[in-house]
């Protein structure tokens, strides 16, 4: 029992000063250096619904213009739209605008509105 005390005991020294230590040549990150100034655009919600659903066509886009309007509006929360989409890339990635319809659609009735 003592010996394995001991070896726990010298493990967690020498883990610990393992863990503690670091290597003289690695400088850190500093958060000037990481953030940068560098312009970084995110894509807004109607730039993310069409490139990952995949909405090639007119009443499609349509379709993502509506939801775009009623997020903005506040009639259905942004949460709601990017969960549905994600479930929809999730459910059948090649072809996901029509799982994406059918998901909002389901759960744009509970905040009593019709897509």
């Amino acid at each position: 029992m003592k010996n394995g005390a001991l070896l726990l005991m010298l493990g967690s020294v020498v883990l610990g000063g393992l863990l503690t230590r670091v290597p003289e040549t690695h400088a850190a990150v500093s958060a000037g250096q990481f953030m940068g100034t560098h312009d970084i655009t995110v894509p807004n919600l109607r730039d993310t619904l069409t490139n990952g659903l995949r909405a090639t066509r007119q009443d499609q886009r349509d379709f993502i213009d509506r939801v775009v309007r009623y997020v903005e509006r506040g009639k259905i929360p942004a949460a709601l739209v990017y969960a549905s989409f994600r479930w929809a890339r999730k459910r059948y990635a090649a072809h996901p605008f029509p799982y994406f319809v059918q998901a909002l659609r389901q759960l744009a009735k509970r905040y009593h509105v019709a897509l």
